[in-house]
């Protein structure tokens, strides 16, 4: 699976993380809610996987609240990676990085995550394959947790779901028009799979316990658990 930030968002890697808050509404907070997951789950010494790990905002704040973890980054995209190095390098050998994609043989780990990635996957059966894989590689009592966009299958809800999301950029810059046109562009490369979809896949990968813990039109934390 290959994706280039650069291409999709028309963004330069050293843009992003000053812009994603702009695009994603609650991102800071959809980054909390799963780090205390990490903090409540991971063991002492324990390790982290992060699947298209990006610049590592999601890593870096899993590094500073369990300073014991192992934290494995996996991006696809070089240039991404290349500034996830820079923004860890301080946490030494603790942190590790891959360039791959996640549809390869995945390491053994006590958790996985993922932000704003998986949904780059093209269809259901690729990500439930994907969702397979992460339970296989899972130690016992590890967990996964999902910070992604989800859309609701009915139209009615999918377009306020939308017009909220506009509303949120709306207030970062964009005319309404230019929202819209964000989310059509999106459309082309982006699949958001209703929440309940999310939770079956997760059901049909072996997750015995799975659960929203926290929601943010359009994005969501979801947390699975074998």
């Amino acid at each position: 699976m290959s994706h280039s930030v650069q291409s999709h968002l028309s963004l330069d890697p050293a843009e992003y993380d000053r812009a994603i808050g702009a695009f994603i509404p609650g991102y800071v907070e959809m980054l909390r809610v799963g780090v205390e997951v990490l903090r409540r789950t991971v063991p002492a010494g324990g390790r982290v996987v992060d699947l298209g790990a990006g610049t590592g905002a999601f890593a870096h704040r899993v590094a500073m609240a369990l300073p014991e973890a192992r934290v494995h980054l996996i991006d696809v995209d070089a240039a991404m990676l290349a500034r996830a190095r820079e923004r860890l390098a301080s946490f030494g050998e603790r942190v590790t990085f891959q360039e791959a994609s996640f549809d390869g043989a995945l390491p053994e780990a006590d958790a996985f995550i993922a932000s704003l990635s998986l949904h780059h996957i093209p269809n259901v059966d690729a990500k439930r394959e994907v969702y397979r894989r992460i339970r296989a590689a899972l130690r016992p009592g590890g967990v996964f947790v999902n910070a992604d966009a989800t859309m609701h299958e009915g139209e009615g809800l999918r377009s306020l779901t939308h017009e909220l999301w506009a509303d949120h950029l709306e207030g970062h810059g964009d005319t309404r028009a230019q929202a819209h046109a964000r989310f059509a562009e999106w459309r082309g490369e982006d699949t958001y799979l209703p929440m309940a979809v999310e939770l079956g896949l997760l059901r049909d990968a072996g997750f015995s316990t799975t659960d929203a813990l926290w929601r943010s039109p359009p994005v969501t934390v979801i947390v699975g658990m074998p």
